[in-house]
């Protein structure tokens, strides 16, 4: 009765901060009846998981009451519902093998279904205030009696033995996970024990042998695997180890930014805030210490700050964010990246794209050597399409965000495994390396200068891969016309590698007439496109083009920017999509000179004039059915601001003679303001 998308639909708005029914008044909403419907519904079971004890009764019971969690938005409902729901299932996980007088397999079913609860009621969307303060309760040792016990009860199970344990230790691990993703404080001290259950998850009889990459990449794949087959049990939980890896491991990152800018915080207060600053930042921010060495572990430090909401977090810093990551690197990837199971060598690659430059900059250098090559292997050689379509996800992450400088060789060959990965035969494929292809274009484009001439052949690999991509599917079209306007924005190689005498002839041919030619066509079918996201990254391509002097130049020598100029202009005065709009009006003032308009500076001007007082009446007919759906609301001051911007660079070409022209006596009240605070026209 619980499940389905209508369900989800009336649970999720339920709304009641009250148990207590207030008075009727003649009406009462519909998120209030159904706020305490759901508040009655969690009595009963909560009060019939208390009491029941019969094995059947009580799996459906914890079934019923893990979907209710699921959907209920326990931010609109009384602030303790979500505690006593923690609280019986802790009693309940710890009275089991009393209570009932079954076999060992029905116990492990009812503990199952309790954890899965336990992981709904901690994986929700943000961390929960109350939740929060319970845990601190128990990091503090002011719980009552059997709380204290429930994260060592979630570490214990999951490293259960015996048949039919694999669904046990699954479920243990999923309210790990939520553990760590929300509340990582409480996990911070036990890095031993979570590094040991999630070695124990990954252990397997069979692992697939990581080839070390050679110099040249291999052919891009043409022929698709049939499907795999349903992921058994272990996998399921091989997977949940490497997800409660991911998340301990980021939410330590998290916590040891956060205890960053709070020192820094306090270093401001010290060198001179006001005295009210610095009592709230002295009393809130940096609380006196707390001592819980009983609860540490050999590695991280035992003492721990107290939280606004109780929570006794350990102060976990950069450097022991490092060491854990290594440790992971030499302990647990390795099993994990190398699994015979390609659901847990998904998620590895997943695990390792959430891994932060300073991190990645910090550990040995075979240790990033071996990340590279796990990422290499999984993006080009592995069989499983998901594993080869998070393996270049993972790449567009970790290639995008190291120094050129530093990793030069290593960003040219993921360039070369990227570009054979946008031919995969797979669309999943594809479309992760076509978006891990703009990444990387775009981390080129902001350290252009690092650029020299050991990054021009892939460089020109990559634009032909993106131009590849701009010819797929509308998916694949969005990030390969991004990965050619990061490419196009690239201004200094061609010149510096050529005057430095560096230059091969493929080089020479960076900014020539071919290349020029190809990028322009692909310019023209992504404006053609009718998905709206590929026509806006096409005007952000465009810009970039445009401010590209030497590019704009060449194009205007072989007669073909008016082209592109005029398909801006039109999508400035036409288009209903007020994104498509902005983004072409900042395209067209993106030109450093007046003369590459070609005669096209004066419509320019008026087509801005016109579609500004267009925005400003509402717009047209078409525009205002667009409007009325709710997409081009968000987009309406950005577009104006944008437009008035475009107008008052356009005037700053202008000339005194242009004071006689007709656009002088334009009726448009901005435009005559710009036009009379412009010092050019004075």
């Amino acid at each position: 009765m619980l499940e389905g998308p209508a369900q989800k639909a009336y649970i999720i708005i339920a709304e009641a901060k009250s148990a207590a029914r207030p008075p009727v008044r003649g009406f009462t909403t519909l998120s209030s009846t159904l706020g305490h419907l759901v508040i009655a519904l969690h009595d009963g079971l909560l009060h019939a998981i208390s009491n029941e004890s019969q094995v059947p009764a009580l799996i459906n019971i914890l079934k019923a009451l893990g979907t209710l969690m699921m959907s209920a938005a326990y931010t609109r409902l009384p602030s303790n519902l979500l505690i006593r729901c923690i609280e019986v299932l802790s009693r309940r996980l710890q009275s089991a093998p009393q209570k009932l007088t079954a076999a060992s397999a029905d116990v492990q079913a009812v503990q199952s279904a309790a954890c899965a609860c336990l992981a709904a009621a901690f994986g929700t969307k943000a961390a929960h205030p109350s939740v929060s303060s319970w845990l601190g309760a128990q990091s503090t040792g002011t719980s009552t009696a059997g709380q204290g016990t429930l994260l060592t009860t979630l570490l214990d199970y999951s490293l259960t033995e015996g048949a039919g344990s694999m669904v046990l230790r699954t479920e243990a691990l999923s309210a790990l996970c939520g553990l760590a993703k929300n509340y990582t404080a409480v996990l911070t001290l036990h890095w031993a024990s979570t590094s040991h259950a999630v070695a124990h998850n990954l252990q397997t009889k069979k692992l697939q042998s990581i080839e070390k990459s050679g110099s040249s990449p291999a052919a891009p794949r043409t022929t698709s695997l049939p499907p795999e087959t349903a992921p058994n049990a272990e996998a399921k939980c091989a997977q949940q180890a490497v997800r409660l890896l991911s998340e301990y491991l980021g939410g330590c990152h998290r916590q040891s930014i956060a205890n960053k800018s709070t020192s820094m915080s306090v270093d401001a207060v010290s060198s001179g805030c006001d005295s009210k600053e610095t009592r709230r930042l002295s009393e809130g921010a940096m609380p006196k210490q707390k001592q819980v060495s009983s609860q540490a572990e050999p590695g991280l430090s035992s003492q721990s700050v107290p939280s606004a909401s109780g929570t006794a977090e350990c102060r976990v810093n950069e450097q022991q964010c490092s060491v854990m990551w290594a440790e992971a690197c030499d302990e647990h990837f390795p099993q994990a990246v190398a699994h015979s199971s390609p659901l847990v060598r998904s998620a590895a690659q997943a695990s390792l794209a959430d891994l932060p430059y300073a991190i990645f900059q910090s550990l040995a250098l075979a240790q990033q050597g071996r990340i590279w090559q796990w990422v290499w292997h999984a993006c080009q050689h592995d069989e499983a399409a998901a594993v080869r379509a998070s393996g270049a996800k993972c790449l567009g992450h970790v290639a995008g965000s190291v120094s050129v400088q530093d990793c030069q060789s290593d960003v040219c060959r993921s360039i070369e495994v990227l570009c054979t990965a946008i031919r995969d035969c797979t669309l999943s494929v594809r479309v992760s390396a076509a978006s891990a292809a703009a990444n990387v274009a775009d981390a080129l484009q902001q350290q252009q200068r690092q650029l020299d001439a050991q990054v021009t052949a892939p460089l020109l690999e990559l634009a032909k891969a993106a131009m590849t991509a701009c010819q797929d599917s509308d998916k694949i079209q969005v990030n390969g016309i991004r990965a050619l306007g990061n490419l196009l924005a690239i201004q200094q190689l061609p010149s510096a590698l050529c005057t430095a005498g560096h230059a091969t002839n493929s080089c020479c041919q960076w900014w020539g007439e071919a290349w020029l030619d190809q990028s322009i066509s692909c310019l023209h079918t992504s404006f053609a496109s009718s998905t709206e996201k590929v026509q806006w990254n096409a005007c952000y391509a465009t810009g970039n083009l445009l401010k590209n002097y030497a590019a704009a130049a060449l194009a205007a020598k072989r007669r073909q920017l008016q082209s592109l100029l005029s398909v801006l202009l039109a999508l400035v005065r036409d288009s209903p999509n007020y994104k498509i709009r902005s983004h072409a009006a900042a395209a067209l003032v993106s030109l450093g000179q007046r003369h590459l308009y070609e005669g096209l500076w004066e419509i320019a001007l008026g087509v801005f004039c016109d579609a500004a007082a267009d925005v400003e009446s509402n717009g047209s007919p078409l525009d205002r059915d667009y409007t009325e759906s709710g997409k081009n609301y968000q987009f309406k001051d950005m577009l104006q601001q944008q437009l008035k911007a475009g107008m008052q660079s356009l005037l700053t070409f202008a000339t005194p003679a242009d004071k006689s022209t007709a656009m002088y006596s334009t009726s448009n009240q901005v435009l005559q303001n710009l036009m009379l605070a412009s010092s050019a026209l004075q």
